[in-house]
């Protein structure tokens, strides 16, 4: 079974594209998102169906408790319940790790014996080793700060990228990503040419 990282990064970026307004953010920038959020939601639905496994720390928790680039320090009710139905069981296909003394270690080691420096807060090295402790294959993260080290990591046998570069997402689950993008984003975004 593939195991597959998301930090609190990705769950926030999942939470702000639900709550965006389509005309608040470019066509771009709008198609992006939309293909990062598809597979993500996507790749939840296989961990949901128990085909691959999805870990975040628990830390997640406490990072998940606003939308990055909002004016308001605090989502309104629906997010809250969004982040809290998402981290609080594994129904959601989200499972928790706890952060352990082992995990402590090895976050810190990320930066002493990897030399893993610069944008990189203690969250981020703390999501990295609980990645690399429960043997996950990909860490999804939207993060420059951590994509910055992804060849470092790869040294680890972590690959860190995008969620829409994801490669473990399984056949069956992908079979309708060009009709979720088109619902999502005008057209002219995608295609080029106006619907």
């Amino acid at each position: 079974m593939n195991l597959i990282y998301v930090d609190a990064c990705t769950l926030i970026d999942l939470a702000k594209f639900k709550a965006s307004s389509p005309s608040s953010i470019s066509n771009e920038t709008q198609a992006a998102n939309a293909r990062d959020v598809w597979r993500v939601e996507r790749l939840l639905a296989a961990s949901r169906d128990k085909v691959i496994k999805v870990f975040t720390s628990s830390l997640s928790v406490v990072e998940c408790t606003h939308l990055k680039d909002s004016v308001n320090p605090i989502p309104n009710a629906d997010i809250q319940r969004f982040f809290v139905e998402l981290l609080s069981s594994a129904k959601s296909g989200v499972f928790l790790v706890q952060p352990s003394h082992v995990i402590m270690e090895t976050a810190r080691d990320l930066r002493w014996r990897h030399q893993l420096f610069g944008q990189l807060g203690s969250c981020d090295y703390i999501h990295l080793a609980t990645a690399l402790h429960m043997g996950c294959v990909e860490f999804l993260t939207g993060d420059g700060g951590i994509l910055k080290h992804k060849a470092k990591l790869a040294q680890l046998k972590l690959t860190v990228c995008v969620p829409n570069d994801s490669l473990l997402l399984p056949e069956k689950y992908a079979q309708d990503d060009f009709a979720y993008l088109s619902e999502a984003v005008p057209r002219k975004s995608i295609g080029g040419s106006a619907n």
